[in-house]
């Protein structure tokens, strides 16, 4: 089933309505080349990364939440990409965690 993305939401949407489109635009078309499997694994690829900008955007980082989005929207953001947004993201929350006092 394809999704169809108004390109009006791709430029000029706001920041909730990318998350929106990101977990649900299917970065791959099915088609006889990739098996069942291999389209689940990009699928969840996919939604870590819808997940990775949702928590960019929870913790106030708008503009790598927005470039995190249109990459997946566009099908441009690969799994380097991804890695990367989880690590940065796993750092912050390291960071944010309140600091024990001695």
């Amino acid at each position: 089933m394809a999704t169809h993305i108004p390109r009006r939401n791709v430029t000029t949407g706001t920041i909730p309505e990318l998350i929106s489109l990101s977990y649900a635009h299917p970065k791959l078309k099915t088609h006889n080349s990739y098996h069942a499997s291999d389209f689940a694994l990009k699928r969840k690829y996919q939604l870590h990364e819808a997940e990775a900008a949702r928590r960019h955007f929870l913790a106030g980082r708008w503009e790598q939440c927005r470039e995190l989005c249109l990459g997946i929207i566009s099908g441009k953001a690969t799994d380097m990409v991804m890695a990367r947004a989880c690590m940065m993201l796993s750092r912050a929350e390291v960071d944010d965690e309140p600091r024990m006092r001695a």
